[in-house]
């Protein structure tokens, strides 16, 4: 029985882990007035336990043994490295959207605003579950499936607009 608890660990991990994604993504749907894109309040709680679980796995590595050392190092580091890079994501990417231009705020690149006419090409991340648009001198735009107001991209698109006369 002592052989199956770590089995039995990485189910439940699993579960609860399907069940927070479920409960954060429940949100996405939601359309703001302003034309602001962001994630919403359940996938940054979300951000915030995984940070929180992250530190703690961190915590304890300091404390493996010394023949457990190395691979509680690599187990925390890897932990806090997807934790930290999914927190920032999450509390500060974010996007507007206006009648000429996709304006897109990120860590990683910084503030772009993007004409319309721009934008040249859209592609659909299933492994990542990403709206990623293609620009002509701006780079990607990459738009999470868990973002509120993410719909609201499509009609502003210079191919949409022409099939909608």
């Amino acid at each position: 029985m002592e052989n199956l608890r770590p089995i039995f660990s990485g189910l439940a991990g699993a579960v609860i882990s399907s069940m927070l994604v479920a409960w954060a993504s429940r949100a996405s749907s939601e359309r703001s007035a302003t034309g602001l894109i962001h994630y919403g309040w359940r996938i940054r709680c979300v951000a915030v336990l995984m940070m929180a679980i992250a530190l703690f796995i961190g915590y304890a590595a300091l404390h493996a043994s010394p023949n457990q050392r190395l691979l509680a190092y690599g187990i925390g580091g890897v932990s806090l490295a997807f934790a930290g890079w999914f927190a920032v994501e999450v509390l500060f990417v974010r996007a507007q959207v206006s009648e000429t231009h996709l304006c897109h705020w990120s860590p990683w690149r910084g503030r772009r605003s993007i004409p319309w006419s721009a934008i040249t090409g859209y592609a659909y991340s299933q492994a990542n579950s990403w709206h990623v648009l293609s620009t002509e001198g701006y780079g990607r735009v990459r738009l999470s499936v868990f973002m509120t107001g993410v719909d609201q991209v499509v009609p502003h698109l210079p191919w949409h607009r022409e099939d909608t006369g």
